[in-house]
């Protein structure tokens, strides 16, 4: 699946640290805050309403009205009411909602050579409510509209299950110009953890031909 490229030229950069949300839980949020931009995951509740995952433990309720075709990562503007809504931890106004491209996890390694990315150090970058969401840079044809192909590849650590590979396939793309994009992958599937954080690590392939690692905290989604 060919990730939504953003409109930002950038020179490479190494993934160092990684926040996971721009929103501060401790903050005194008036009525109509100042608009944050957020990574979620928008749900349905047994109760049949839908809200956001803000965090492992944090929940909004949507004061505007979601669409619920099936639980999805997105990018989203909100404004945070500092107020509970039902068993929900805040109130918001959603602004605009922009669904996150979503590649393959599988335990089968692609045919092809991985082609080189870097993840960026970017709030965007994180693991959350089971989601691994990556902020990256790669190369891409101008006007091209080639299918790019992201596979994340478990189960090759025996000794270490939260090992992951991640594998770019440019479909043969040119190399015309070096932009940024967003892809997420729901890795709820990896063993549980049975509510407690495990080091995650994710290895990939640079764009000069070198091995990178980074390591994330995971929790189980429940």
């Amino acid at each position: 699946m060919k990730a939504t490229i953003l409109p930002i030229a950038v020179s490479t950069l190494l993934l160092a640290t990684a926040s996971c949300s721009v929103v501060d839980p401790n903050q005194d949020y008036g009525y109509d805050s100042s608009e944050s931009i957020a990574v979620v995951t928008v749900k349905r509740s047994p109760a049949d309403t839908v809200y956001l995952q803000l965090t492992d433990d944090i929940t909004v309720y949507p004061l505007e009205e979601i669409k619920y075709t099936g639980r999805k990562r997105v990018l989203c503007e909100l404004s945070i009411i500092r107020e509970r809504t039902g068993s929900f931890d805040y109130t918001a106004h959603v602004h605009w909602i922009e669904p996150i491209e979503e590649g393959v996890v599988t335990s089968e390694n692609p045919a092809s050579v991985s082609e080189g990315i870097d993840i960026l150090n970017n709030w965007m970058t994180g693991v959350e409510d089971g989601y691994l969401t990556l902020r990256y840079a790669a190369w891409w044809g101008v006007a091209t509209n080639i299918l790019h192909k992201f596979t994340i590849v478990t189960g090759q650590d025996p000794e270490d299950p939260y090992s992951l590979i991640l594998h770019h396939d440019a479909s043969g793309d040119r190399k015309d110009t070096f932009s940024e994009a967003l892809i997420c992958f729901d890795i709820n599937s990896l063993p549980d953890t049975d509510g407690q954080y495990v080091p995650l690590t994710l290895k990939w392939t640079r764009p000069d031909g070198t091995l990178a690692t980074h390591t994330f905290e995971f929790k189980t989604r429940k």
